[in-house]
């Protein structure tokens, strides 16, 4: 399986066509930073995820995970509950996604202060990256949308048959508006009000390394970078 994050962006757009720029944007996010903003207050997150589980019904059709890159997956609660898994379980590995440090060689010898510093610093760039990918996959997704336009009854045949194909709806112009306003933070995001109604999103994210040592990957699982 292809891991690099244009091909994992490019599954994920496939497979969810009416998102938002919004939501592409938290794809990007979380392929960068993971879960560590996601873990602030230990039982206040445990009390959220348990209520969220137990809202949650079981589906064995559902894709277990999603990864977003090399490094982390959307682990789907509904398959998960499924495959027989317990909520604690899933709940661990969140956390030790969360508080897993990156660098794991750096942090035994750069004071903690500098080593977030670093990390920091990496993370912002591989979230700038990913955006430039998405960026490019939204604009050959206009091209491909435009390519079929015309003004004869074929042609309008075509081109809805190319849109039906193009991976996202989401045009240049919404990635750039949506930006716009984006960059002034560059904070992590909630999916969309659309995202939500549409795939009921339920899942959380998980180290792939951690997945593959829960035996979760099936035979020869993941091509997955460790730390």
């Amino acid at each position: 399986m292809d891991l690099s994050f244009e091909a994992c962006l490019r599954a994920h757009m496939e497979n969810h066509r009416e998102e938002t720029a919004q939501d592409i944007v938290k794809f990007c996010y979380q392929a960068a930073f993971g879960a560590e903003h996601l873990l602030k207050d230990l039982s206040a997150a445990r009390a959220y995820f348990m209520d969220e589980y137990e809202s949650v019904s079981a589906d064995a059709s559902a894709p277990l995970f999603e990864p977003l890159n090399d490094r982390y997956s959307r682990v789907n609660i509904s398959a998960w509950k499924a495959c027989g898994r317990g909520a604690d379980e899933l709940f661990d590995l969140f956390v030790k996604t969360a508080g897993m440090p990156e660098r794991e060689q750096e942090s035994k010898i750069l004071k903690k202060e500098q080593e977030s510093e670093i990390l920091k610093k990496e993370q912002e760039s591989v979230f700038t990256d990913c955006l430039l990918t998405a960026e490019k996959l939204i604009k050959n997704a206009e091209s491909l949308r435009n390519s079929g336009r015309s003004d004869d009854p074929a042609g309008k045949a075509s081109a809805i048959s190319i849109a039906d194909n193009a991976l996202t709806t989401v045009s240049p112009a919404d990635w750039e508006t949506f930006l716009k306003e984006y960059g002034k933070s560059r904070q992590a995001v909630r999916h969309s009000a659309v995202y939500r109604e549409k795939y009921a999103p339920a899942y959380r994210l998980v180290k792939n390394r951690l997945l593959g040592e829960s035996g979760l990957l099936g035979e020869g699982g993941l091509s997955v970078k460790t730390d």
